[in-house]
């Protein structure tokens, strides 16, 4: 029998990422107990709002996926006093996770070294697309381009056509699928892909289907982990989300946050970290602090 204890439920993150690799990181971390605070810019917020169609009730499905069990606050760091209250969240904080280019929040103040005097303990961590030093540290990083200067797009898709990105990952149970279809072809089109798979499954040769979208959610093996979990939403009423496949024995981890509304929470952590009340707030607000 599960309690209701979660793994990291004694853990705060402050999180000043966005687009992918930070805020997946985050949404991990969250749907392991830990309270996330999200950083965005005022009126703005994660460039993953805006990317879409596809999107439910305003809000981009690219975003919906990356942003749950988060809270979202809302703050100007291209200003001092934005800039105090990022600082002071982190002495409150135990992971601070980032993603801009090398340097920029050292320039405002909060770089590491900054950080790691008001709170020795602060675990900082940096996602760049070429790490601190190195002739490439100032270079952005985006998928795209990695790929392509990591030689991954030199050996993807067809071989007499353009370099290709990777699509989705097939990965090693389909490996007994390409081995017999290498060997018995137009003797495989002779039988439902059905009895194939039972056939195979009773030689025990590794075997599986390759599934379109709606017959991934609907396999067994999926249901059984409740790998599929509807999520109530302010806007969009209800997201359906792919669920951690983290699955404790003793703890739970459970998606307890919808994919925060660009500023949804400003109000309540201002109120509940600095005490702030609605006259210093709607102050903060119109000085476009916040």
């Amino acid at each position: 029998m599960q309690s209701n204890l979660k793994p990291l439920g004694d853990i705060t993150v402050l999180d000043l990422s966005r687009v992918l690799a930070g805020p997946y990181c985050t949404m991990m971390l969250g749907d392991l107990g830990a309270e996330v605070i999200k950083v965005e810019r005022p009126g703005v917020g994660d460039e993953t709002r805006q990317w879409g169609p596809p999107d439910a009730g305003g809000e981009a499905a690219y975003y919906l996926c990356m942003n749950r069990n988060k809270r979202s606050l809302t703050v100007n760091l291209k200003v001092p006093e934005g800039q105090e209250i990022i600082r002071q969240l982190a002495k409150q904080s135990d992971v601070v996770i980032e993603n801009y280019k090398v340097g920029t929040l050292q320039k405002m103040g909060l770089g590491y070294k900054d950080l790691e005097k008001i709170n020795p303990g602060l675990i900082y961590c940096s996602i760049t697309g070429f790490g601190q030093n190195g002739p490439y540290k100032d270079k952005p990083g985006y998928d795209f381009m990695i790929q392509g200067m990591g030689g991954v797009m030199s050996f993807t898709g067809d071989p007499d056509g353009p370099p290709m990105k990777v699509g989705v990952a097939i990965v090693d149970i389909t490996a007994g699928l390409f081995a017999c279809s290498s060997i018995i072809a137009e003797k495989m089109l002779n039988r439902p892909g059905e009895e194939w798979l039972r056939e195979l499954d009773n030689f025990q040769i590794p075997c599986g289907p390759i599934n379109t979208l709606d017959k991934v959610f609907s396999d067994p093996q999926v249901l059984e982990r409740e790998m599929v979990v509807e999520v109530p939403h302010p806007t969009a009423k209800t997201v359906k989300m792919v669920a951690s496949p983290m699955k404790m024995s003793e703890t739970t981890c459970e998606i307890t946050r919808h994919p925060p509304l660009l500023g949804e929470h400003t109000e309540e952590i201002l109120h509940e970290k600095f005490g702030y009340n609605p006259e210093k707030i709607e102050e903060l607000r119109q000085n476009d602090i916040i």
